[in-house]
């Protein structure tokens, strides 16, 4: 995920625990990840607007990434 950049932002649950902020999906829409990091189960994504991404791995501990067409998964 280091270096890539969001070409497309989807925000399928924003009724989570804490509210994404209305805007969540065009603040990271063309923004590149310039470091990556992990801290227990979380990552972390340094992006190149000076904001980081905080990601929960879930309860299965991964995260997946797919590339834009939906059936080629990119990442583990």
């Amino acid at each position: 995920m280091d270096g890539a950049r969001f070409a497309k932002v989807e925000v399928r649950r924003p009724d989570l625990r804490w509210p994404l902020p209305k805007d969540f999906a065009a603040r990271l829409q063309g923004k590149t990840v310039t470091g990556l990091g992990r801290r227990a189960k979380y990552l972390l994504a340094d992006l190149s607007s000076g904001d980081v991404l905080l990601m929960h791995l879930g309860m299965s501990g991964s995260f997946h990434v797919f590339a834009e067409s939906g059936d080629k998964k990119l990442a583990r």
